[in-house]
């Protein structure tokens, strides 16, 4: 990168041609000096001037503008790091923006833990309900089918209703007990055994590409003890913008949907709010079983026909096909809608990074 501080060995008086004031020398020095918060040299033909946006890190400053593929570099203004951004379609040419690399680069991003990370006991993955228990059972008798697979922290029976909840020490034991007795016959009923619903759960959406499980953890640290926090990503493990929260109790989950409703959250240096809300509960693994299917009539009568393809210009296939017009239509609506949004939101975007750089420029120069 070319040093574009003057050289003040330049400016000083020759004693064969002469001996120049100190104020000559500093007014010499004031006007070939770059501004700290405008400067910059132009390496190529000077265009119509304008802003662009180089590395994040320090704040840079203004630069001139270049030709097709020139080139600006910039010293940084107050903030300090060092900026240099290429212009790559000339007319109006500049570098400046955000600046280069700081020297406190490391410093904004999280600790890593080595090794395997320890498992929190009893948390809210560990709750089983246990359906279809008959109404003599006692807290001690459902204890006792538990105690095999791990410590217990809580229990709750009601034979009455015919259900409990229990709380291992482990998700792994958990799971094992669930394989174990879902469907097992006692005292001539088959157990239903599923993983509880997390009552202490929010789901986070608008999250930038940066958020960590960690940093998301520590951003909702402030509402209450966390038992997990995770980004969900992608099968090449990207970040798709969303994330669950899970807390140690209730009031906790209470209080984040609450403030982050009321209020703007922002987890990075980019302006977008995070929208937070409970998590739709859904059980994807275990589903709708044969066995617990309810029999009465309408069930019955919805299962008269066996699975077929509706013959073409039947009475089925017709009205089958204007079903399918209905959800087509309904598809292409959602599609021009999210279209539409995608637009407002690429909009928005822009305007933000032109206010991002005028309210830079502003604190570099306050």
């Amino acid at each position: 990168m070319q040093n574009t501080t003057p050289n003040k060995t330049n400016n000083q008086p020759n004693n064969k041609e002469g001996s120049a004031s100190k104020d000559q020398i500093k007014d010499n020095i004031k006007k070939e000096a770059p501004s700290p918060h405008h400067g910059g040299q132009n390496h190529n033909q000077r265009g119509h001037g304008g802003r662009g946006r180089g590395g994040r890190g320090g704040r840079g400053g203004r630069g001139g503008g270049g030709q097709m593929g020139g080139q600006n570099r910039g010293q940084a203004g107050k903030g300090g790091g060092q900026h240099q951004g290429q212009q790559q379609f000339g007319g109006h040419g500049g570098g400046g923006g955000h600046g280069g690399h700081s020297s406190n680069y490391d410093q904004v991003f999280l600790p890593v833990n080595e090794g395997p990370k320890e498992q929190k006991k009893f948390t809210g993955r560990c709750r089983l309900f246990v359906g279809n228990i008959t109404p003599d059972t006692t807290e001690e008798e459902f204890k006792d089918l538990f105690k095999p697979y791990g410590e217990i922290n809580e229990c709750f029976v009601n034979g009455a209703k015919g259900f409990g909840f229990i709380r291992l020490d482990f998700r792994h034991n958990a799971e094992a007990a669930k394989s174990a007795l879902d469907g097992q016959e006692r005292k001539g009923r088959h157990l239903r055994v599923r993983f509880a619903n997390h009552g202490a759960a929010i789901k986070v959406k608008n999250l930038s590409i940066s958020v960590t499980n960690e940093l998301l953890e520590q951003s909702f640290s402030q509402f209450g003890e966390i038992e997990r926090a995770i980004v969900i990503a992608d099968e090449r493990g990207r970040s798709i913008g969303e994330g669950l929260v899970e807390f140690a109790r209730k009031p906790g989950a209470q209080a984040a949907l609450k403030r982050c409703t009321d209020g703007v959250l922002l987890l990075t240096a980019y302006p977008r709010p995070i929208m937070v809300e409970p998590v739709d509960v859904r059980d994807e693994e275990d589903g709708v079983s044969e066995r617990y299917l309810p029999r009465h009539d309408s069930m019955r009568m919805d299962r008269e026909k066996e699975p077929r393809f509706a013959p073409i210009g039947s009475f089925e296939y017709r009205f089958a096909m204007k079903y399918r017009e209905v959800d087509e239509m309904e598809k292409q609506q959602m599609e021009r809608v999210k279209k539409e949004m995608d637009e407002m939101r690429v909009k928005l975007e822009s305007e933000m990074e032109g206010a991002m750089y005028e309210y830079q420029a502003e604190q570099i120069r306050a």
